[in-house]
């Protein structure tokens, strides 16, 4: 729960790795803290002009924003400034992870209704807003940390399942209608070059697919710059 504590370690153990091994420093998340610190709430604090709230069974969109937001913004610039302090004169690689936009839109519900990935115009929005906050958030590091090469690395651990069209709804007596491959990858592709953009952009975008192979073709076709699996 102490974020200074947790990301001096992680930059302080990945820089002094030995000489033979590429040591990778990221950004902490630190679910300890709460719904509001988790990578679902740390995705709804960077959503552009798309608030969120806590509801019965977990972050869903709101009208407008209340305290729920305001507390995982808040921890979002805690987390900032522990950065600044954590790292500071650091130069070199940074991994900045981000929850990525279908496994978001599978954990986020409308405002009412099923999940966010029951609805295809609010999947796109969502991935929209989403590029901007991440592109938003990527100059705030490096506002942070100048000496920083920030490659954004979008969690997707539940690609393989959006693609498949084997997500339950919230009755769980059906199934969430699959996201054609195609336009998983363009919904990709729009975080992908959100996170890139700008003069202060992420020098690359790596997606993490979790643990299924099927999820490589997706990420592929999004022009990521890597993949990663579990």
């Amino acid at each position: 729960t102490d974020v200074l504590e947790a990301q001096s370690t992680v930059v302080g153990d990945l820089v002094d790795a030995p000489s033979e091994v590429a040591g990778l420093p990221f950004t902490v998340l630190l679910p300890a803290r709460g719904p509001w610190g988790d990578r679902v709430g740390h995705a709804a604090a960077l959503l552009a002009e798309l608030p969120a709230e806590l509801g019965p069974h977990g972050w869903k969109l709101a009208d407008r924003p209340g305290g729920d937001l305001g507390r995982a913004r808040a921890y979002v610039r805690e987390d900032l400034d522990a950065l600044a302090v954590a790292a500071h004169g650091y130069t070199g690689p940074l991994v900045l992870p981000v929850a990525g936009p279908l496994t978001l839109a599978a954990s986020l519900y409308l405002a009412r209704g099923d999940r966010v990935l029951s609805d295809a115009g609010a999947v796109r929005e969502l991935a929209e807003s989403l590029a901007v906050g991440i592109g938003e958030h990527v100059a705030a590091v490096h506002r942070s940390v100048p000496g920083a090469q920030v490659t954004v690395l979008l969690h997707e651990p539940l690609l393989a399942q959006v693609v498949a069209g084997v997500l339950p709804t919230f009755s769980g007596y059906a199934a969430l209608r699959a996201v054609p491959g195609p336009v998983a990858a363009e919904r990709l592709a729009t975080v992908a070059d959100g996170a890139r953009a700008g003069g202060s952009g992420a020098a690359a975008v790596v997606v993490h697919g979790g643990t299924a192979w099927t999820s490589l073709a997706t990420v592929r076709a999004a022009r990521a710059d890597g993949v990663a699996l579990a």
